[in-house]
C-alpha cells in the first residue's frame, strides 16, 4: 500500500472551500443518521444555496455562542411516511406521525451536534428556531446557507445549515486556517501526529493542576483546546481530498488510449482521519486504472453501442455505525468472459469443459486471483495481474473486503466496505492481545451476572410491595448500586446516569425518608421496567426511548425533592458537584485561612444579598447555579483571584469581574458533572446587583449551601430539572384577563414617554428563550397574586446600553430637584424600574388585579427565561427609542396540573 507516510494531496477549491466547520459535520451526521435509522447513509454534495425552494415539511434549530447560524431539516411527507412505518413496524396501512418522525429525527441531531461541539470546545446552546413547518417557503438570506441532500434507503432527507464564528478569537482562528490550508504542504507522518496529540492530552492534565487562579487557567485551557482543534484539522481530510490525483490519473490515462472519461464522486466531502485516506489513495488508483484500460471503450465503438462518446467512472461512498463503505462504477463494455474462459483454460485453472459450464458469477471471481488477466499483453498501465489482487488484499488486511456488484455490456461496479474507527481512521488487523481476550472474558461474565442481579432487584421490589419491609428497600438499594457499577464498567454512561435517583430514592425510603405510598410503589415499578428495557437496548446496542427515560427520572426526582424540602440537607445530587466546583477555584486562596461549608435551608439568606452571578444550564438537566455574595467577598476575594489586584468596587465596575468569576464557576461544573455521566452546558452568566430578594423567581432551590473564606461569607445554591417538567401550558383564570400585554404595554409607553424618551410598544409573537440585548442591561421584578386568584407573574424590561445610561441619568436629574445626593447607575436605574412597577400595579388594580410588588433587580446582558423554572413565556413587547431598543415580557409562575385537563 506505499510508504506510511501521509500521501502528498493537494485540493481544488470547492464551492464550499469557504465553509470553515466541515470538519464539525462527519461524526455528528454519521452517528445520529445511521443510528437512528439503522442504516447505510450516502451524504450527497455539500452546496451553497442559491436559489428559493418551497420544502414540504420543515424544522429548524437555532446556534447560538461561540457559533451562530441555524441547523435545519427538510423531507418529503413519503421519505417519512417509510421512516415512520420502519421504526414502528406498521403496514403502509397505518396513519404515519410525519411531525413526530421528522421531530425526533432532528433532536437526534442536535444532540449530536452538541455533543460534537462541546468535545471541540465551542461554547454554543441551541434554540428553537421556526418551529415545525409545512409548505415552508426557504429563501437565500443574508449569510450563508449550505444544503446536503441526504440519501437513505427511505427516500431523501435534506440538511441545511449556517455556523458562522462571532468571537474575534474564533474568527482569527478560521483565518489562521485558511492561511495554513493556501500555505505549501509537507510531508508528515502519523505517528508523529499521534505523539503530538498525547503530548497536549499530558499537558491538559498538567493545566487541571495549576493553582495560578482561574484567569492564567483559563487562557491555558483556551490554548490548549485551540491546539486540540487544530491538531484534529491537521489529522483529517475530506475524501475527495483524493479527487485531483484521481481526476489527472483519468486525464493522463485516456488521453494515452485516446479515450474520453469523466471521473465523478459523490457523498466525499465528509472528513476522514488520514490514515484512511492513505489507506484508500492506491485502491482507488487501481480501479481507475482498470476501469479506464479494461472497462470504458474508444469513443466510436461507444456510440456505435449507443452510449455518448465520453465514459463515466462513479465513486459513491456511504456511511453505516463503523463500516465506510465506496461503489466504485464504470459505465464501460463490462467483462469479457469469452477471454476470462480463455485464460482460465490457458493458465489451467479450469478444463475446457469446466469453464463452458461455470456460469458468469463464478467467473468472474477469477480477476482477483494473483497474476490473473485478461490481456496478453502488458502494458505500463495494466495486464500484469497485480491491481486487483493487491486491492484484495491491502482490504483484507484490515478486515474490509472487495466484492463485484454487477458487470454487464453497461458497465462494472465493486462494492469497497471498510471496517472504521470512531474518529473515522481504518482498524488494523487485530493480533490477538491477553488483555482484551481478558477484558473481553469479563464483560461477558459481568453480562451474566447483570441478568443475575436484575432478577434479584425485581424480588427485592416485589417483597418490597407485598411486605412494606424496609430490608427490601436496603436491599433493593444495594442491587441497584451493583447494577449502577457494572453498567459503568461496560460503558453505559447512560444507564448509570438513570440509576442515580433510582438509588437514591430506595436510600430514602429505607432511611423512612420517603413514605411508602401506593404513588411511590408505582413510581418504582414503572422505573424497574425502564431500567431493564434501558439496560436490554445497551446490551444489544438498539436505540431506545429517552423520553419514557426521562419521564421516569422525573417523578423519581420529585420523590427526592419532595423528601428534603423540610431537611437542612439540600444539597443532593448535582449541589456537592456545583461545590466541588466552587472549592476548585478557592480552596488554594484559603491558604493557611479558614474555609468551611454548611447546607442552608433558608434561600432568602442568599437571594437577600446584594452581588450575584447566575449561570444557566441546558443539555440533560436544565436548570442554574448561582453565587450569592456581599461587597467585601467580591472585593477581597473574588476580584483579586480573577484580576490579580485589590481595589474597592460598587455598583456597574464589579460585574466585571463577577462575570469573568461565573464563566469559569459554569465550565468548571458541567466539567465535573461530565464526568458523572451528566452532560450539560452553561450559558454566559448574568451577573446582577440588587437588594430585596432579587432571586425570588427562581423559587426554592434544590440545595444551597453558606461558605466562608478567611472570614468572608457567600452563598452558593441551584436547582436542576428535566427538560420534560418545564411545562408549556398555564392556568390563567377566565376572569383574570391576564392572556392581554395592554396594562404592561400602556405603563412601559407612559414611563418612557416621562422620560422623554417617545416610543410606541407593539406587540410580538415569540419562540425564543431570550430576551434582552448582548451589553444591555435587564431589569425584572415579581408581581405576586395578593389573593391568589391570579398567578404570580414577572416581569422583564431590557434595555440597550444607551437607553439604560439614559434612564439612569434622568432620574438622578429628577432626583437632584428634591436632593443633593446622586445614586450610581445601578441604583439609580433601579428606582427609576420602581416606578414603572408601581405605574404596572396601579394599572393592574385598575382591572381589579390585585398583586404585591417586589423589589428590581438589575442584570447584564440577556436572560435566558427558559431556565428559570416554573416559568411559562408570553407574548413579547418590542419598541424602539431614539437612544436604543427596549424589549419587555411577562412570565407566570403557575402550571395547570396535566392530570386536569
Amino acid at each position: 500500500m506505499g510508504e506510511p507516510a501521509l500521501k502528498l494531496i493537494q485540493r481544488e477549491e470547492k464551492s464550499v472551500g469557504h465553509f470553515p466547520f466541515l470538519s464539525l459535520l462527519t461524526k455528528a451526521l454519521v452517528e445520529s443518521f445511521c443510528s437512528d435509522l439503522k442504516s447505510e447513509i450516502t451524504f450527497g454534495k455539500f452546496e451553497r444555496l442559491e436559489e428559493p425552494r418551497l420544502i414540504p415539511f420543515w424544522i429548524e434549530a437555532l446556534v447560538r455562542g461561540d457559533l451562530e447560524g441555524k441547523i435545519a431539516l427538510g423531507c418529503e411527507p413519503s421519505t417519512l411516511a417509510a421512516i415512520f412505518n420502519h421504526q414502528n413496524d406498521l403496514s403502509k396501512a397505518s396513519q404515519p406521525n410525519l411531525k413526530q418522525t421528522l421531530l425526533n429525527l432532528h433532536e437526534n441531531l442536535v444532540q449530536h451536534f452538541e455533543k460534537q461541539f462541546s468535545e471541540e470546545a465551542f461554547r454554543c446552546d441551541f434554540k428553537k428556531g421556526s418551529g415545525f413547518r409545512e409548505r415552508y417557503e426557504l429563501k437565500p438570506e443574508t449569510h450563508e446557507l449550505y444544503f446536503c441532500p441526504i440519501e437513505t434507503p427511505f427516500g431523501m432527507i435534506t440538511l441545511y445549515l449556517t455556523l458562522s464564528p462571532t468571537s474575534k478569537d474564533l474568527k482569527l482562528e478560521v483565518q489562521e486556517k485558511e492561511n495554513i490550508d493556501t500555505s505549501r504542504k509537507i510531508r508528515i507522518y502519523t505517528g508523529q501526529l499521534d505523539s503530538f496529540v498525547d503530548q497536549v492530552n499530558e499537558l491538559e492534565q498538567l493545566e487541571k493542576r495549576l493553582l495560578q487562579g482561574p484567569e492564567v487557567r483559563a487562557q491555558l485551557r483556551s490554548q490548549i483546546k485551540k491546539m486540540k482543534r487544530m491538531l484534529h484539522q491537521v489529522r483529517t481530510e475530506p475524501l475527495d481530498a483524493i479527487y485531483l490525483p484521481a481526476n489527472r490519473l483519468v486525464t493522463e490515462l485516456s488521453k494515452s488510449q485516446g479515450k474520453q472519461v469523466h471521473l465523478e464522486m459523490v457523498g466525499t466531502w465528509l472528513y476522514l482521519h488520514k490514515s484512511l485516506i492513505n489507506f484508500i489513495y492506491e485502491p482507488v488508483l487501481h480501479l481507475i486504472r482498470n476501469a479506464v484500460d479494461h472497462g470504458i471503450e474508444e469513443p466510436l465503438k461507444r456510440e456505435q453501442n449507443g452510449k455518448k462518446a465520453r465514459g463515466m467512472i462513479r465513486l459513491i461512498a456511504s456511511f453505516d455505525l463503523g463500516v465506510l463503505r465506496i461503489v466504485f462504477s464504470d459505465d464501460g463494455g463490462g467483462l469479457d468472459f469469452g477471454l476470462l474462459r480463455a485464460r482460465a483454460i490457458t493458465k489451467g485453472i479450469f478444463s475446457v469443459e469446466e469453464a463452458n459450464v461455470k456460469p458468469k458469477e463464478e467467473l468472474a471471481q477469477l480477476i482477483f486471483q494473483p497474476g490473473f488477466s485478461t490481456r496478453i499483453h502488458s502494458n505500463t498501465n495494466s495486464g500484469r495481474g497485480l491491481g486487483l489482487d493487491i486491492v484484495k488484499k491491502s482490504l483484507e488486511s484490515v478486515g474490509g473486503t472487495i466484492r463485484l456488484l454487477s458487470t454487464s455490456l453497461h458497465g462494472t461496479s465493486f462494492e469497497l466496505l471498510i471496517p472504521i474507527n470512531s474518529d473515522f481512521s481504518f482498524i488494523p488487523k487485530n493480533v490477538p492481545n491477553p488483555i482484551q481476550i481478558r477484558e473481553e472474558e469479563e464483560k461477558t461474565q459481568l453480562l451474566d451476572e447483570l441478568n443475575d442481579y436484575q432478577e434479584r432487584f425485581q424480588r427485592a421490589l416485589s417483597a418490597l410491595e407485598s411486605e412494606g419491609s424496609l430490608q427490601s428497600a436496603y436491599e433493593a438499594y444495594r442491587i441497584a448500586h451493583l447494577i449502577k457499577g457494572i453498567c459503568g464498567f461496560l460503558g453505559w454512561q447512560r444507564v448509570v446516569s438513570y440509576l442515580y435517583p433510582f438509588e437514591e430514592v430506595l436510600k430514602l425510603i429505607s432511611e423512612e425518608k420517603i413514605s411508602l405510598s401506593e404513588l411511590t410503589l408505582q413510581t418504582l415499578k414503572d422505573g424497574a421496567f425502564q431500567l431493564k428495557g434501558f439496560c436490554s437496548a445497551a446490551r444489544s446496542q438498539e436505540s431506545f426511548s429517552l423520553n419514557k427515560v426521562r419521564r421516569s427520572e422525573s417523578r423519581l426526582l420529585q420523590l427526592i425533592w419532595s423528601s428534603v424540602k423540610s431537611e437542612e440537607k439540600t444539597h443532593l445530587f448535582l449541589g456537592k458537584y456545583h461545590l466541588n466546583a466552587i472549592e476548585h477555584f478557592l480552596l488554594p486562596l484559603a491558604q493557611s485561612g479558614s474555609f468551611s461549608v454548611r447546607p442552608e435551608a433558608d434561600f432568602s439568606k442568599a437571594a437577600q444579598l446584594p452581588f450575584g452571578a447566575l449561570i444557566q444550564f441546558n443539555g440533560d438537566r436544565r436548570g442554574f447555579a448561582g453565587i450569592y455574595l456581599p461587597e467585601p467577598t467580591l472585593r477581597e476575594v473574588i476580584h483579586p483571584l480573577v484580576t490579580g489586584s485589590k481595589h474597592k468596587l460598587v455598583g456597574k465596575k464589579a460585574l466585571g469581574s463577577l462575570a469573568e468569576f461565573g464563566n469559569l464557576m459554569g465550565t468548571q461544573f458541567a466539567e465535573v458533572c461530565g464526568r458523572i455521566g451528566i452532560q450539560i452546558q452553561p450559558a454566559a452568566p448574568l451577573t446582577y446587583y440588587g437588594f430585596g430578594e432579587p432571586m425570588r423567581i427562581l423559587g426554592a432551590p434544590t440545595y444551597c449551601f453558606q461558605c466562608e473564606i478567611n472570614g468572608y461569607p457567600f452563598f452558593i445554591a441551584g436547582d436542576f430539572r428535566l427538560p420534560q417538567e418545564l411545562s408549556e401550558s398555564v392556568h390563567l383564570g377566565e376572569d383574570s384577563r391576564m392572556s392581554s400585554m395592554e396594562n404592561f404595554s400602556k405603563a412601559v409607553q407612559d414611563c418612557l414617554n416621562q422620560s422623554n424618551l417617545k416610543t410606541i410598544i407593539s406587540e410580538e409573537a415569540t419562540q425564543s428563550d431570550l430576551i434582552g440585548f448582548d451589553g444591555g442591561i435587564t431589569s425584572v421584578f415579581t408581581l405576586g397574586s395578593e389573593d391568589g386568584t391570579v398567578p404570580d407573574m414577572v416581569f422583564f424590561l431590557s434595555c440597550e446600553a444607551p437607553v439604560a445610561e439614559y434612564l439612569s441619568y434622568v432620574h438622578n436629574e429628577k432626583r437632584k430637584t428634591v436632593s443633593s445626593e446622586s445614586l450610581d447607575f445601578f441604583d439609580s436605574l433601579g428606582a427609576w424600574m420602581s416606578e414603572l412597577g408601581l405605574n404596572i400595579k396601579r394599572d393592574l388594580e385598575n382591572s381589579r388585579i390585585k398583586v404585591i410588588l417586589g423589589a428590581p433587580t438589575q442584570f447584564v446582558g440577556k436572560a435566558y427565561v427558559a431556565n428559570f423554572n416554573r416559568l411559562f413565556l408570553t407574548t413579547k413587547l418590542v419598541g424602539k427609542t431614539e437612544k436604543g431598543r427596549v424589549e419587555a415580557q411577562v412570565l407566570f409562575t403557575e402550571f395547570i396540573d396535566e392530570k386536569a385537563i
